[in-house]
């Protein structure tokens, strides 16, 4: 905390009276200078000290870690948290695992099939895995690298989004499309999913157990049951995030937030300046918007703030205490409370 800084009267004093002694005589400007050297002196003597403080400085509301913190690399592109409570970062350089105080590397020398990693996701048995730039994926068990899986085929696009219903593992790439992994299976290998979106960006199991897919061409709806039929819900859809009872929030390119039930979009009435790029949910409300160019802001905020229009939002993680962590360009930012509402991304 910034400390207050306040005059010293007496010394004020001092200085006040010690051109008294050195006043010329005959010298008619000399009383002039006498008076205005003991007003000033009087003065100091009766101001309280909070009068000569400095004006201290607000706690900023966000903790930043970056690579003098022990961070592999600076650009945050994912964050996630273990059931064990170590919360995992992607970065340019690697993975870094941190357990509150120290942050641990994880790169090709621990056996990363590559450096630049873009998505994570903990299945149900605890496995982190991490999709990296070429198509390819790492699995870490109990803190160690187990396996690596190469990209189907031709397909090495970014690895954008995994998520996991049963015993399959779906994973979105950019571009590349949806693609399948059978977790029973110690042999399986990543496989395509015919006339998905190329550009996948984000997957989002709903209540039915099929699939939203955001992509550039809108959001899909992908059905397993169904042998992986693949429908179009809107083509301006932007966002997508579920609450943990299964309601769908979704955001759409023309700044506007919705509900999704069945085909059926409920639009709130307060609409954004900028496409929607991203949702956090928190106690089956919507917590924070992303918006694309802007950065984030708290849902329900109508705000004139000039945010950093070069910004640019990526996937936030909540931990087990409801913190929320955000992958930024210049570290992991930490939100620290409810001491901001807004906050532009640098």
């Amino acid at each position: 905390m910034q400390k207050s800084v306040t005059g010293d009267p007496a010394t004020l004093k001092e200085f006040s009276y010690a051109p008294i002694l050195f006043v010329a005589p005959n010298d008619p400007g000399s009383m002039h200078r006498i008076s205005a050297y003991i007003f000033i002196a009087l003065l100091a003597i009766a101001l309280p000290a909070a009068a000569f403080e400095m004006p201290i400085q607000p706690e900023p509301p966000f903790r930043t870690y970056t690579v003098s913190d022990g961070l592999n690399q600076r650009t945050v592109l994912a964050t996630t948290q273990d059931q064990d409570g170590y919360l995992w970062v992607a970065t340019f350089g690697g993975l870094n695992r941190f357990d509150g105080r120290e942050f641990e590397g994880y790169t090709t020398l621990q056996g990363l099939r590559q450096n630049l990693i873009q998505a994570l996701f903990v299945d149900t048995e605890n496995r982190l895995w991490a999709g990296d730039a070429g198509g390819g994926l790492t699995v870490i068990e109990e803190g160690r690298v187990v396996r690596t899986y190469q990209p189907s085929g031709e397909t090495r696009g970014v690895v954008r989004a995994i998520t996991q219903i049963g015993q399959t593992l779906y994973v979105g790439s950019q571009p590349g499309g949806v693609q399948t992994l059978d977790l029973s299976d110690p042999d399986a290998t990543l496989q395509p999913i015919p006339d998905t979106p190329s550009e996948t960006l984000v997957l989002v199991v709903d209540n039915a157990g099929r699939i939203l897919v955001i992509s550039t061409e809108g959001m899909h709806r992908l059905s397993p049951d169904e042998g992986h039929r693949i429908e179009l819900v809107d083509a301006d859809i932007t966002a997508v995030e579920r609450t943990d009872s299964g309601v769908v929030y979704v955001g759409n390119q023309d700044g506007k937030i919705g509900i999704l039930s069945g085909r059926q979009i409920d639009w709130f009435e307060q609409t954004y300046s900028d496409r929607v790029s991203g949702l956090t949910v928190r106690d089956e409300h919507i917590d924070w918007v992303f918006l694309e160019g802007q950065g984030m802001t708290r849902f329900g905020d109508a705000s004139d703030l000039e945010w950093n229009s070069g910004a640019t939002s990526a996937t936030p993680a909540y931990d087990n205490e409801g913190g929320l962590w955000v992958p930024t360009r210049l570290g992991l930012l930490r939100y620290l409370g409810e001491r901001f509402r807004h906050y532009a991304f640098i």
